[in-house]
């Protein structure tokens, strides 16, 4: 909503429509009266989400930045719309700016024609998942030019996004489940614009599961520290320390099944594991200490020497705000 790159959260509760920005220590809270339907919709393409809203007649709230939300319902003429029961927004008549579809109560339609909003330009996108499910649902959308920066998560094909004054999207990325795009030009044409979701060929170190009791439980990933042909330059590659000693639990975490403690290594996409040997370690170390391992990732040899180290008077954290949230607070 605020167009920072971070999903915001819209509620509707108590007569009040309530902005909640993620990150920052701000609210804006709109006097809305009951709401029925709530929709985001960038009904005049400049890039920043409007508040479209259904109690017994609609009502819309423009979005313009810093300074919050103004309505616009009767500027808009929108005071008589009759009962509604259903909302819906796309280009309906392909003029490049969204469009309302009401589903009426009692039955039938109404088509709200948006008439000036492809004043400002507007990207269609649609989606083709390979890895990721085939129409892109849920997948998040991030584009900047200029000074505008949008982010939008896939609900229905297509994704109309507008991008203001801006006829040139300077980076555009797809943030697909498994990896992202890299970021694109792309020239902004009311047209649809088709993205694939790349084949690459994925791989993973290998996972650490154990037996908490009740069921397998994930621990970590392994041997991060040991690939074989990893390159890290042209015709150069990491060297490999094939000695790892993993933090697995305690009595109350690891407990035995059958009288076995019972340890899984999978290999979830494409990596192939080669393990000469796996044993357990039992540490008895003083109460309110822990032990931690010594092993990290160090390009080069000699390795750092494998071992374990013990830790006491741990001091946990209180509290962790971003840079922006401090200084949102001293504002």
């Amino acid at each position: 909503m605020n167009n920072d790159l971070r999903i915001d959260t819209v509620v509707a509760s108590g007569g009040k429509i309530e902005c909640i920005f993620t990150g920052v220590d701000e609210r804006r809270t709109i006097d809305s009266g009951p709401v029925r339907i709530l929709k985001l919709i960038d009904y005049d393409n400049d890039g920043w989400l409007d508040i479209v809203a259904v109690s017994s007649s609609l009502r819309v709230w423009r979005n313009i930045g810093r300074e919050g939300f103004v309505e616009t319902t009767a500027e808009l003429g929108l005071k008589e719309t009759g009962t509604i029961a259903s909302l819906d927004a796309a280009d309906f008549d392909g003029d490049g700016d969204s469009d309302l579809l009401l589903g009426m109560e009692g039955g039938g339609l109404r088509l709200l024609r948006n008439d000036g909003g492809n004043a400002n330009h507007q990207l269609k996108v649609r989606l083709f998942g390979n890895r990721s499910n085939a129409s892109g649902l849920g997948v998040k959308l991030e584009t900047q030019t200029g000074g505008l920066r949008t982010i939008r998560t896939v609900q229905q094909l297509p994704v109309e996004i507008g991008t203001g004054k801006y006829s040139q999207i300077e980076t555009f990325t797809v943030r697909w489940f498994d990896l992202a795009v890299p970021s694109v030009d792309l020239k902004v044409e009311r047209a649809n614009v088709v993205i694939a979701e790349l084949i690459l060929p994925t791989g993973s170190c290998p996972y650490l599961y154990v037996w908490d009791g009740t069921k397998h439980r994930f621990v970590t990933d392994i041997l991060g520290a040991s690939p074989i042909g990893l390159p890290v330059a042209e015709g150069h590659y990491i060297e490999a320390d094939s000695d790892e000693i993993v933090w697995i639990g305690n009595e109350s975490n690891f407990k035995p099944l059958n009288g076995a403690y019972q340890t899984q290594i999978t290999e979830e996409l494409r990596e192939v594991l080669y393990l000469d040997e796996a044993k357990l370690m039992v540490v008895d170390h003083p109460p309110d200490t822990e032990v931690h391992s010594t092993d990290k990732l160090v390009p080069g040899k000699p390795f750092p020497p494998s071992g374990l180290m013990t830790l006491g008077a741990r001091k946990p954290l209180l509290a962790a705000r971003t840079l922006e949230a401090l200084m949102s607070r001293k504002r």
